[in-house]
């Protein structure tokens, strides 16, 4: 006599490993992609830091003051391989930028830039007891070297926190990323950030229906010895321009 069962998927850890080497191809493309989940958080400004270590990679700080996430945002589309969240929500939930940031990249993006993160995002929430807003600070640390080949994602303990403080306070995600590799540093491809970053950078605001007005993107990129040109990546753009073209709009448009 048989017996009905049923069979389940689970996922090898190897398949991070895999995903990270696979859709980020270099360091420099996985630090760009970081940028752009800062912009799709509807942030106004972030911050890059790249500071070399005496022995090993740089230590990498992403810093934006976006919208940030909700413990319950971490725990179902950070946490979660595969989510269909930015195909689901196309545009951002202040500005109505249209997302940039590739479908599950930036996890794996960390994961590529170096084998320590810890992630720090502050977000408001709604306390249904109170009928009031308050901040949640949520802090999760990930060790890359623990997901082995032939354990199971879901096997693996990211270990964090979850606190509630009263009030708004200014949000935003913080990424400080360790552990790097120190070969993947090249002069060619800082070039390449700088580009990329440049680009993202020359969005210096917009008014879209139905959305608050953009106040614009800049990015501040801090890589002292690997780069010529730090700073402010908007203010080299525009000291970097031709001219200035000025125009109006009459009232018939």
């Amino acid at each position: 006599m048989s017996a009905p069962t049923v069979f389940t998927f689970s996922v090898d850890s190897a398949l991070l490993r895999e995903l990270g080497e696979k859709l980020v191809s270099t360091v420099h493309v996985a630090l760009a992609e970081l940028v752009k989940n800062a912009y799709d958080a509807d942030a106004s400004a972030v911050r890059v830091s790249i500071t070399p270590q005496a022995k090993g990679g740089p230590t990498i700080v992403i810093e934006d003051n976006g919208t940030g996430m909700t413990p319950t945002e971490v725990a179902n589309f950070w946490m979660r391989i595969g989510t269909t969240n930015k195909e689901d929500t196309p545009m951002s939930r202040l500005f109505g930028r249209p997302r940039t940031g590739r479908k599950g990249v930036g996890r794996f993006a960390c994961r590529r830039l170096g084998s320590r993160l810890k992630l720090e995002t502050i977000a408001t929430i709604e306390d249904p007891k109170k009928g009031s807003w308050v901040t949640a600070r949520t802090v999760v640390d990930f060790n890359w070297d623990e997901f082995v080949p032939g354990t199971t994602v879901e096997s693996v303990d990211c270990k964090g926190l979850t606190e509630t403080l009263p009030g708004k306070k200014i949000t935003g995600t913080k990424l400080v990323i360790s552990n790097a590799d120190a070969d993947e540093w090249q002069v060619r491809g800082f070039e390449y950030l700088r580009r990329q970053l440049a680009v993202m950078a020359g969005n210096s605001g917009a008014r879209r229906e139905g959305f608050e007005e953009d106040p614009g993107f800049s990015v501040d990129l801090d890589a002292p010895g690997t780069i010529q040109q730090s700073g402010d990546l908007r203010e080299q753009v525009i000291d970097a321009s031709w001219g200035t073209l000025e125009a109006e709009v009459l009232e018939d448009g």
